[in-house]
């Protein structure tokens, strides 16, 4: 395929109006560190982000390429179609949820990372075990929108996916490592603006997601911005729905890319570019160009600082070096964010399903860390017991439930199920059950424990993750939180900037 000269300009174009925001958003995060850390102000942008700038990233971070892509490949897909066009209906949902009942507690209590209420309520070791699904979640988020981005230009510009996606991850490298959050959360804005543009002519548990709540300039303003996006968020989705239907009842035939139809080429996952490229004018396609990549740009950023932040913060500071300096923490992140990005890379030659990367990184954030997150926020009576319980339980499950994706094997067969192409289909929604499963172990064991503690049973010196031991940690000088802690290190989680700002 000849190099598309006029969607190569217009991509560059669009790379150097991203670039020229994050550089002078990178500006403005270097003027606030005279009142606050400057890792603050990169991970949280000094928790001042204003509300409109806080719906634009909120939205733009989850809105992404994988987002896009993906709603119209299962449109597109004859064995899928709209009723597995599950994104925008479930972020939505999980904007609604999070504003309701995750956005207000989280920011009340000045967490820097969603792992924050693992570390200091259960201590380290729980701490290691929450961080693996998390930054692996991410990981395979950051695959989905490069591998959307690289099938996109390589399709329409004719550019050769490698070369796409190497230049679209430096890119976000670059400004991500220049301004943290302010570079990501003003370029988003350019992105979202771009995507409504663009498609609009051509048809709680993740880190990205509470990094904006948390960056809010208060708990109000943060449930309001999980409102908002979950309305936007469908919005955006729509052309891409349209996109998508279109092309099922196309007679690909009529069309310059002929026959057999993509489905049959396996090129399902490429089916919203290959739609612009043969179906719409030109011009439409130069503008589709600008609209898909904003959508990977805005998610690829997202997930390299969320990456960042959970490595820098609960590994590296609070657990490999306790007392590192703000420089030194500067430096881990950068190198996180480069290492992540490189990561990325590599994972989209293993596969190129956008899907595929979307479902592994969901089973990620819905099975193990949601549960973890509803006990550790809302509970009382969970302890570092019910959690590793139902941290290990939750994985077996999840992974002898089988996944035919992945071509993994149901050892697990729940009755009413059917086997088609040797592959046992589950009668019962899987990630539910685990997920339930996973919820009423931790608070079962964690009742077990502490009263077998409680009682003597057990003795005290059993007790290796300390539930015996409670301590009461001041987050705030107002807004003290009451949190059992069952390691000490807990205590010394928090920033000190964030224990005594707001």
């Amino acid at each position: 395929m000849a190099l598309n000269i006029p969607g190569l300009i217009a991509m560059i174009g669009f790379y150097v109006a991203v670039l020229a925001t994050g550089i002078w958003a990178s500006k403005k995060a270097k003027a606030k560190t005279t009142s606050g850390t400057v890792t603050e102000v990169v991970m949280l942008g000094e928790r001042s982000i204003n509300l409109a700038i806080g719906i634009f990233t909120m939205t733009a971070s989850w809105v992404g390429g994988g987002y896009i892509l993906g709603t119209a490949e299962a449109v597109y897909n004859p064995n899928k179609g709209l009723i597995w066009a599950q994104m925008p209906l479930q972020y939505a949902l999980a904007y609604i949820v999070g504003g309701l009942f995750f956005a207000k507690p989280m920011r009340e209590r000045k967490y820097v990372t969603v792992i924050d209420p693992f570390q200091i309520r259960y201590g380290k070791i729980m701490t290691v075990l929450m961080v693996i699904p998390a930054l692996v979640g991410d990981m395979f988020n950051l695959a989905c929108s490069l591998t959307a981005l690289g099938g996109m230009v390589s399709t329409i510009i004719g550019l050769q996916h490698v070369y796409s996606v190497m230049i679209s991850a430096a890119v976000a490298i670059i400004y991500t490592l220049l301004g943290g959050l302010y570079s990501v959360a003003y370029t988003d804005v350019i992105q979202l603006i771009f995507i409504f543009i663009g498609l609009g002519l051509g048809a709680m548990s993740f880190q990205s997601f509470q990094q904006r709540n948390l960056s809010s300039v208060s708990p109000a303003k943060a449930q309001i911005t999980c409102f908002a996006a979950a309305v936007l968020s469908v919005i955006v989705s729509v052309p891409s729905t349209l996109i998508g239907a279109v092309a099922a009842s196309t007679d690909w035939n009529q069309t310059d890319y002929g026959t057999p139809s993509p489905y049959e080429r396996n090129e399902a996952h490429k089916i919203l570019p290959l739609s612009l490229e043969n179906l719409a004018p030109s011009y439409v396609s130069i503008i589709g160009i600008g609209a898909i990549t904003a959508a990977a740009m805005s998610s690829i950023d997202s997930f390299l600082l969320s990456v960042a932040c959970m490595f820098t913060s609960n590994l590296y500071k609070n657990i490999i070096r306790k007392k590192a300096s703000d420089k030194e923490l500067q430096l881990v992140i950068r190198i996180t964010v480069v290492v992540a990005g490189s990561i990325g890379i590599a994972l989209t030659f293993i596969e190129n399903s956008i899907v595929f990367f979307w479902i592994l990184s969901a089973d990620m954030a819905y099975c193990i860390v949601f549960p973890q997150l509803i006990c550790v926020l809302f509970s009382e009576i969970s302890n570092t017991y019910g959690a590793v319980v139902g941290f290990v339980l939750s994985l077996l499950l999840r992974l002898l439930s089988g996944e035919p994706l992945i071509g993994l094997p149901s050892v697990i067969c729940f009755p009413g199920g059917e086997i088609i192409d040797d592959v046992y289909i589950q009668p019962v929604p899987v990630r539910t059950v685990v997920a339930l499963c996973a919820f009423l172990c931790i608070l079962l064991f964690s009742y077990i424990f502490a009263s077998l503690f409680r009682r003597g049973i057990l003795p005290k010196r059993w007790d290796v993750f300390g539930i015996t031991k409670i301590t009461v940690p001041t987050l705030d000088n107002q807004n003290s939180v009451p949190i059992s802690l069952n390691d000490a290190d807990g205590e010394s989680l928090m920033m000190s900037s964030d224990v005594t700002k707001s």
